[in-house]
């Protein structure tokens, strides 16, 4: 083999991992800031929504109130269900993220799973640590069940078993 071109190809290999590894920590920061912000936009229509069926007695509107817990209840339930969805698809990116790198780190990084540079072999030792995954998941579901008892509230209004009655 021709000497001129192992010294070539040596940096350009090196210039080359270089670049995939950078491309694969930007594909992950992008999907972890993705999911940053739609849960940030979780939390403001679930409070936007949460806060006008609170504010809807007191302002009334031209709607039955009843209809409007129960519209509010039922915007709810749909919106915890298409960001619980989102975030599991984003959850999937990440993973297939986070094992590029850490098979890339592994390969690149000598030494054994304890390396201190080896950042997602260290995530897999924490133990007793609530994870972020947790915490969404019992958002959606607390904000779910907020609006199931927001639809239930209606529907036992409108019987009459709950509220004011409709009569007067």
């Amino acid at each position: 083999m021709d000497p001129s071109t192992t010294l070539v190809s040596r940096p350009l290999k090196k210039h080359i991992q270089w670049a995939y590894q950078d491309s694969l920590w930007r594909h992950f920061s992008i999907n972890v800031d993705q999911r940053l912000k739609m849960f940030q936009f979780f939390i403001t229509i679930s409070t936007a929504l949460l806060g006008g069926a609170f504010l809807l007695p007191k302002a009334g509107g031209g709607i039955p109130v009843h209809w409007g817990i129960g519209i509010i209840g039922f915007l709810a339930c749909c919106f915890s269900a298409l960001f619980w969805m989102l975030d599991r698809r984003t959850r999937q990116l990440l993973t297939s993220a986070k094992d590029a790198i850490r098979k890339f780190d592994f390969q690149t990084i000598p030494g054994d799973e304890n390396e201190p540079l080896r950042l997602f072999d260290k995530e897999n030792q924490s133990s007793g640590v609530i994870s972020q995954t947790a915490c969404f998941r019992l958002a959606f579901g607390l904000v779910a069940a907020l609006g199931v008892s927001g639809i239930l509230m209606a529907i036992f209004w409108m019987n009459g078993s709950v509220g004011p009655s409709l009569s007067s």
